[in-house]
């Protein structure tokens, strides 16, 4: 994580959104921004994911970054309790 902890700074500019095409480089979750169609809603994108653009408004959808997570098979104090349970 960060040095800013969970949290990812989002001011309320529109640089600090993410545009469709663009490939997350950090977990967590995303507040989606719709153009003129949809109230915003949160979603969880895994790092890598190319974001999509949106079915109704296109490329006019924005991901805003709200909280970082990593996968729980990453965190050292959980590995071994998984691999013994699969």
């Amino acid at each position: 994580m960060s040095d800013a902890g969970p949290f990812l700074s989002s001011p309320t500019g529109d640089s600090s959104r993410l545009r469709p095409g663009t490939v997350v480089q950090v977990s967590g979750i995303y507040r989606v921004h719709h153009y003129a169609h949809r109230m915003p809603h949160n979603v969880s994108i895994k790092a890598g994911l190319r974001l999509p653009r949106c079915r109704r408004c296109g490329d006019a959808v924005r991901f805003a970054p709200l909280i970082t997570a990593e996968p729980i098979g990453s965190d050292v104090d959980f590995q071994e309790e998984l691999r013994s349970a699969v």
